[in-house]
């Protein structure tokens, strides 16, 4: 077989030739399921969507009212934060009891040849500040228990203290 097309890039990101496509996938899972409870991007391999995507998926799982978990391994982390701050404080995401924004992983090309959000975020002082306040931003908007979780990196470490530890603060 062939097997599928490689995906393209704008950067370190999917390419926005995408969003479109990411945008009616989810609209269509808007749509069509019901009582969702627990939902994550499908990611974990470093590919990571870019910020329109991410809010698009953002906006999916909002739509789901009966969400008791949610996962984000392979979103923008930036705008995985802000959306999802925006939605919890416009009341959305009350049934939520586990929230993880996954700490950047490199991506899994044994060539090296693919674009890496882990390298950018690692290099760049500003793009780590950037996401550090957005999550700051979402961890006020989130109870307590949720963001002590995301603090202390719940089960897989989390975005937020790898954040720390590349800049020597944790």
């Amino acid at each position: 077989g062939r097997g599928s097309p490689a995906l393209e890039y704008d950067g370190v990101l999917i390419s926005h030739r995408y969003d479109a496509r990411v945008k009616r996938w989810c609209e269509i899972a808007s749509a069509r399921l019901k009582n969702v409870s627990r939902m994550h991007d499908g990611g974990g391999y470093g590919c990571y969507f870019n910020a329109v995507q991410t809010r698009s998926i953002v906006d999916c799982a909002a739509s789901f009212p009966n969400l008791t978990e949610l996962e984000f391994y392979d979103c923008e982390p930036e705008a995985v934060c802000t959306s999802l701050a925006a939605h919890v404080r416009a009341g959305r995401f009350a049934s939520l009891k586990h929230l993880s924004v996954s700490d950047l992983i490199p991506n899994r090309d044994v060539h090296g040849d693919l674009p890496c959000l882990y390298t950018h975020v690692s290099k760049s002082a500003a793009a780590r500040q950037r996401i550090k306040l957005a999550m700051q931003d979402l961890l006020g908007q989130v109870p307590v228990n949720i963001a002590l979780d995301m603090l202390i990196g719940g089960h897989w470490g989390g975005l937020y203290p790898w954040l720390h530890e590349a800049d020597d603060e944790y």
